[in-house]
């Protein structure tokens, strides 16, 4: 049974040095986010767009998969707590635009702690004319229309992200690319060039190099955007988002890409294709009560096939059994390799994702979100309330993973956890 008041009482018990040290480094983090937020009064009253500060503990029932039998090689951390301020910053200067998004935080896990300090955006923002604007330095840039999954965000591509964030906070809670851009706005039309160039392991993967075009289609009430995306694996894309009524959009968020970015020896196939398909088809209506309904196909045809992951399934437990011979090292090793594997959420071919949200009054909101893998019949369940109480939002999570032992949700250590989420807004 879930012990909810874990919660609040995410930090061990241990010998007054140690819980002096602990309240030590917790002060001193305090300290480090309130010298950013309050200490320079210019930067509060000419660069401050938005600030806030959040704590968000959880509890997590955990199990251990096939595919780590002794559980070494997995985290099985029950308790697990993060502390962290969002901090946006914009200064104007006539035609000079400094964009800045921090993120210093704290984490808990397992007895260990860590700070950190990242800069999420730091870029110049010029405008050579109303209409032509290039910019500089790190940027998060988002492209897609879907809420779930978007294909087509390829600078997103290795950032870490948190899950357990609702789609449109993961977006924001992430990392930029160092980017030069250069946007050109036209009637009911932009084009956009976005360039990442490699900096050693400051930004490691090779050149990138996004060109987008969008156009709006007025007789049609249709926003159309074409991608093409030069890179290690290179991609064309394409977004459409049509209004049918005020209540009902659809949309489509197609990508094609060369390679797969997922191999495993004997376990991957499809050597001989050279060009992959990533789909999301979704539909969102809102009622006139408050209810909001997102329902969405998701198509990854680089995801694993039935056979790829009986083959993924066979090769653990070969592993599994070599722990107990002189093969020790090799099971360990191959392990090793398919639970980096298995990293990714969504690991199969085919999902339906459905999202009902409903405003309860004007400060209160609850949303109940279904993952369903049609090819294992595995899900994530996913319910959250929230309230906002002046510039304070309290929010409460609750998340479940269920399925077959053997089916792609079930590898996953965390399979219940319950999360409180306290957010407190500053304004500049």
């Amino acid at each position: 049974m879930i012990n909810l008041s874990s919660l609040f009482h995410s930090f061990p018990r241990s010998s007054v040095g140690m819980q002096i040290a602990s309240l030590q480094r917790r002060v001193k983090l305090l300290s480090l986010i309130t010298f950013y937020l309050f200490s320079l009064p210019t930067l509060a009253n000419d660069w401050l767009q938005s600030a806030e500060l959040n704590y968000r503990p959880r509890y997590i029932e955990t199990q251990t998969p096939l595919t780590d039998p002794q559980a070494q090689l997995l985290d099985y951390s029950h308790h697990q707590a993060e502390f962290y301020a969002l901090i946006k910053l914009h200064k104007s200067l006539d035609k000079l635009n400094i964009i800045s998004q921090l993120r210093p935080s704290w984490t808990y896990q397992q007895q260990a702690h860590e700070a950190g300090f990242n800069i999420d955006e730091l870029y110049l923002d010029y405008a050579l004319s109303p209409s032509i604007f290039l910019s500089l330095g790190k940027r998060n840039l988002f492209t897609g229309v879907a809420l779930g999954r978007n294909p087509t965000d390829y600078l997103a591509e290795n950032k870490s992200v948190d899950s357990s964030q609702d789609p449109e906070r993961r977006r924001d809670l992430r990392r930029g690319n160092y980017l030069l851009t250069a946007e050109w706005y036209l009637d009911n039309a932009h084009l956009s060039l976005a360039f990442a160039p490699q900096f050693n392991d400051t930004q490691p993967e090779k050149n990138r190099l996004l060109l987008r075009y969008n156009q709006l289609l007025e007789a049609w009430n249709t926003d159309v955007t074409g991608f093409v995306f030069l890179a290690e694996r290179e991609g064309l894309g394409l977004n459409l988002s049509t209004t049918v009524n005020d209540n009902w959009v659809v949309y489509a968020d197609v990508s094609l890409r060369r390679g797969r970015d997922r191999q495993l020896e004997g376990v991957t196939t499809h050597h001989h294709k050279n060009v992959f398909t990533d789909a999301v088809l979704g539909s969102n209506y809102s009622f006139n009560n408050g209810l909001g309904w997102y329902a969405e196909y998701w198509y990854q045809e680089n995801g694993y096939s039935d056979s790829e992951w009986q083959s993924l399934i066979d090769l653990s437990q070969q592993s599994t059994a070599q722990l107990n011979s002189p093969a020790h090292g090799l099971g360990i090793e191959q392990l090793v390799s398919i639970n980096q594997a298995l990293k990714p959420l969504y690991l199969r071919q085919h999902y339906l994702f459905n999202r009902l949200s409903y405003a309860i009054d004007s400060n209160t909101e609850t949303s109940l979100s279904h993952i369903f893998n049609l090819d294992d019949n595995s899900q994530l369940i996913r319910w959250h309330v929230q309230r906002n109480i002046a510039d304070m939002q309290l929010r409460l999570q609750l998340e479940h993973l269920a399925g077959q032992q053997q089916s792609a949700f079930a590898m996953r250590t965390a399979q219940t956890t319950v999360l409180l989420n306290l957010n407190w807004r500053f304004s500049p």
